[in-house]
């Protein structure tokens, strides 16, 4: 499907938030720029998170708490927000604590820069495959969703 705006963006990614729920891992694949943390603002709205979503490029993980007043039948514990983009080295410490979080499957994995770890994710993971036409317009694929 086509996006021709952020708003656009964060609208397919509640659609996909609203059939996410405890211990689900969305993969992000797409170039710098492409929306991926976009589309996880928009996961997180779905789930009543209200403080700032922003990318995790520096410390890896970020963890928000979901709204309990928010209503949805499917809240989960948590929601993990991992950026793998200065992640060079599928060994390093960092990495091991990203297995921690899939392992666990204790909230939602959302994982921006997925390709890093591709070959060590679950087969049950949702793919979002996003790429950039122009300026405005992204193209944006749910390849699988268990």
């Amino acid at each position: 499907m086509l996006s021709h705006s952020e708003e656009e963006t964060v609208k397919i990614a509640k659609e996909v938030g609203k059939k996410l729920q405890n211990g689900d891992i969305v993969a992000l694949f797409g170039e710098l720029g492409a929306g991926k943390t976009v589309f996880v603002k928009g996961i997180c709205k779905v789930f009543g998170i209200t403080r700032r979503v922003k990318s995790p490029s520096f410390t890896v993980i970020r963890e928000y708490i979901p709204n309990k007043t928010h209503n949805s039948d499917r809240l989960p514990n948590k929601i993990y927000h991992i950026d793998l983009y200065r992640i060079n080295d599928p060994s390093s410490i960092l990495i091991q604590e990203v297995y921690e979080r899939l392992g666990e499957r204790n909230g939602i994995c959302l994982i921006e820069w997925a390709d890093r770890i591709e070959d060590l994710l679950p087969e049950d993971v949702v793919k979002i495959h996003m790429k950039i036409i122009d300026d405005k317009t992204r193209e944006i694929n749910v390849n699988s969703f268990p």
